[in-house]
């Protein structure tokens, strides 16, 4: 599978709020929930480029089971990527909290 720099960018961006909550440890998913729009809002790079757009609970079968997953939207504007002016990008990435 072939990723692309704006992929990786986007990725980068999800893979820092996730561990910015994961040194946390609410009860629930939607603590994780409540920390990541936390993150998000308070760290200006982030502001207007990823939003938390999906919250699901799940009940584990097993320690070590997901107990839920937060989807992110992100939103790289055209001439942000450093490619392209007209390469805007958009993704969504579902991480899985366990």
């Amino acid at each position: 599978m072939v990723v692309s720099a704006q992929d990786s960018q986007a990725r980068a961006i999800v893979a820092e709020v996730a561990k910015s909550v994961s040194g946390n440890r609410p009860a629930d998913i939607n603590g994780f929930a409540r920390s990541a729009a936390v993150s998000i809002e308070g760290d200006g790079s982030k502001r207007g480029r990823v939003d938390l757009v999906g919250i699901e609970e799940r009940v584990p079968a097993s320690l070590g089971d997901p107990f839920g997953t937060l989807t992110f939207r992100v939103q790289l504007p055209a001439g942000e990527t450093g490619f392209d002016p007209a390469d805007a990008f958009d993704a969504c990435f579902t991480v899985e909290f366990d």
